[in-house]
């Protein structure tokens, strides 16, 4: 498509958001007029879109076919597109749902600024034909597009090993953590064979990696295991990283170990404490078990309640 200099771009960008005259702008940046005109015409593709201008009307608006404005939005979607605003307005057609889904896939996809261009296309392709057979199954689901979406790339992403994680969710979809859960409960329901994966080894290698930094014991690394294994079901519907974690403090309190404490556990593995903390929390109350206050205060109620129904784990 277009090819263009990217700070010759920002400072096109600059000076047009400052109504300066084409030709001046051509002047101050040594551009071509031509190439000053084919910026302009991007930067307003991609107000018009802001502004909630279906692909059809900013063809029109623009002078470019359809098919380029689909590629310029797709191109500039993690950079300058703000989230697609679905609200008040009449039901998407495919089309625009797809240009919809490709920006968030890219959005989330260049922030990360992972993997094989080549392989993450092939990746899309894939993933717009679940997204829209998961509608065709599910029609309730066209309801709850704006949820749905993001969810759903996260997901995909994640199912494919990618190392995104709930912060970027949150980052690029401006969802509650709540409102993310209860998609996942529905995907997870009625879909688990397009979001779920063998994340067990992945998790397990996060807590290896505690393991050697504070040179913790093999045994630390079976209770682990043990833990996980036992709760996954309760367990698995947060980050592998906070689940990792979680179980890692379990296995710590199995051994009696005071140290390393929880605040450098999870710095090693770039989680914020309070997460480990409410998945314990959440971990007693939907055992049934009560009289958890803190992590700190309820040792030895999670060791005879909680690690009390892991078999076989190894206690000291």
């Amino acid at each position: 498509m277009f090819q263009i200099d990217s700070q010759v771009e920002t400072e096109v960008v600059r000076l047009l958001k400052l109504k300066t005259p084409l030709l001046a702008i051509a002047e101050e940046t040594g551009t071509d007029l031509p190439e000053i005109e084919k910026i302009s015409k991007v930067y307003r593709v991609i107000e018009l879109r802001n502004t909630g201008k279906a692909v059809e009307n900013i063809s029109n608006l623009v002078g470019f076919s359809t098919r380029i404005v689909k590629k310029i939005l797709i191109q500039k979607g993690a950079k300058d597109l703000k989230p697609v605003n679905f609200k008040n307005k009449k039901p998407l057609t495919r089309q625009e749902l797809r240009l919809c889904f490709e920006e968030l896939y890219f959005r989330f996809v260049k922030a990360l600024n992972v993997g094989s261009p080549r392989v993450l296309r092939v990746f899309k392709l894939d993933a717009v034909r679940i997204f829209f057979r998961l509608l065709e199954e599910t029609p309730t689901l066209k309801t709850r597009v704006k949820t749905l979406m993001p969810v759903f790339v996260y997901s995909f992403l994640r199912d494919r090993g990618i190392d995104i994680t709930f912060t970027h969710l949150k980052k690029y979809s401006g969802l509650t953590r709540h409102q993310s859960f209860q998609m996942f409960k529905k995907i997870s329901e009625e879909f688990p064979k397009h979001t779920t994966r063998e994340r067990k080894p992945k998790i397990i290698e996060y807590v290896t990696t505690v393991k050697n930094h504070f040179l913790l014991s093999s045994q630390f690394l079976e209770n682990a295991a043990k833990i996980l294994e036992k709760f996954w079901g309760l367990l698995s519907d947060t980050t592998d990283k906070v689940i990792a974690g979680t179980i890692s403090a379990l296995a710590l309190i199995s051994l009696r170990r005071d140290s390393p404490y929880m605040l450098h556990l999870c710095g090693v593995l770039g989680i914020a404490q309070s997460s480990v903390i409410y998945n314990i929390k959440k971990l007693a109350k939907n055992l049934g078990i009560l009289g958890f206050t803190t992590v700190g205060r309820s040792k030895d109620l999670i060791r005879c309640q909680i690690l009390a129904k892991v078999e076989s784990i190894q206690y000291i």
